[in-house]
């Protein structure tokens, strides 16, 4: 897996050089990745106060984000829309989408199917949903939680998180997207990189070997 313009080296270093560049600012750590912001997305996230644990210490995290247009979803990585992409749901949407925009929202969930990772992010509970629905709303609950089974069962690679609160939705979002760097960018970028020292030193080997038998 490759970044545009990129190579398997560059990668890895990359990650090194933003902890090194946040020596320079304090504490701060910069993400290595860049989210993708869906420039329809009315109440975009603003991934604020994410930290992570560099030793045994936690540190806060700069991330970069930018807008554009995506195929499907709300969010994803730069270089990765077509592998990634996370869907947000506050209670109002999900009720409007699930009711006037049924069709257009089963398109979506068509297309989602076909990336290596999707999610739909819900920013409220199944318990808020079904018992604290929106107000002036007139559709029964209940055909709300039907229709989220019903989903995931007819779009089953898309996984649906219903999160407590819209802060734990941003938050879980966020990991989402750090885990998918790290299992399909920083990891292959580093076995990569271990397999061509490994064969270097063989090389080195080999060459005192073939030296010591031409003596």
């Amino acid at each position: 897996m490759r970044l545009k313009g990129c190579n398997p080296r560059s990668i890895a270093n990359h990650r090194v050089d933003a902890e090194r560049s946040a020596d320079t600012v304090g504490d701060l750590i910069f993400c290595p990745f860049t989210i993708i912001i869906d420039t329809r997305e009315q109440m975009p996230f603003s991934f604020l106060g994410i930290d992570v644990v560099k030793g045994k210490t936690r540190h806060p995290l700069l991330v970069k984000t930018t807008s554009m247009t995506l195929a499907s979803g709300d969010y994803s990585i730069l270089g990765h829309s077509d592998k990634i992409s996370i869907e947000r749901k506050s209670l109002e949407d999900l009720y409007s989408t699930l009711t006037h925009g049924r069709e257009r929202f089963e398109r979506e969930l068509t297309r989602l199917q076909e990336m290596q990772f999707s999610s739909v992010i819900v920013e409220v509970s199944l318990e808020t949903i079904i018992q604290r629905p929106p107000p002036n709303t007139r559709v029964v609950p209940k055909s709300i939680y039907s229709s989220i089974i019903a989903y995931q069962q007819r779009f089953p690679k898309t996984h649906w998180l219903l999160c407590d609160s819209r802060r734990l939705a941003e938050k879980t979002a966020f990991r989402i997207l750090e885990r998918y760097w790290i299992d399909n960018v920083e990891k292959p970028a580093k076995d990569i990189c271990r397999q061509q020292r490994l064969q270097k030193r063989n090389g080195v080997s080999e060459n005192h070997v073939n030296n010591g038998e031409q003596a």
